[in-house]
């Protein structure tokens, strides 16, 4: 896996300065219509045409669930795995 920096890019959902990417397949930079995810909130991200961030619709996720559905698996076990150690609460 390679990590690239880029500009920080806030994400959409939770306004988190995202700087940098790393690729699950390959050791290609982020191109546009590339999935990431929020390390903050653990959003499932998608890269723009202008390289900016937006959410992923159904339709992308679906999409990437038919035809690569091992790269689907691996985003969405990251994004359920930040989504719950941000709900822990330590007493």
């Amino acid at each position: 896996m390679t990590t690239f920096r880029h500009k920080a890019l806030p994400c959409p959902a939770c306004s988190y300065s995202l700087d940098a990417s790393t690729a699950i397949t390959g050791n290609g930079a982020p191109e546009p219509r590339d999935f990431t995810i929020c390390w903050q909130c653990g959003e499932m991200l998608v890269f723009t045409a202008t390289m900016g961030l937006r959410g992923a619709t159904l339709t992308e996720l679906a999409e990437l669930m038919g035809e690569q559905p091992e790269e689907f698996q691996t985003l969405m076990d990251a994004c359920h795995g930040i989504q719950k150690a941000k709900s822990l609460t330590w007493n």
